[in-house]
């Protein structure tokens, strides 16, 4: 993660800023599961995931 006036100043397109989602779970199963549950409520809500890895726009 860079803070957007780091980013603004080394270069980077800051003209859509983004927000990360983390997901700590201990165990495969429960995380398979959890994943999927966010998965289907981002989708729901219009922010599908890829690769187990979503940005959502702020």
């Amino acid at each position: 993660m860079l803070a957007m006036d780091d980013a603004a100043e080394l270069g980077f397109d800051v003209s859509m800023p983004m927000s990360r989602i983390v997901l700590e779970v201990y165990s495969a199963l429960n995380g398979a599961g959890l994943t999927a549950a966010v998965a289907t409520v981002l989708a729901e809500r219009g922010h599908p995931m890829q690769h187990d890895c979503r940005l959502p726009p702020r």
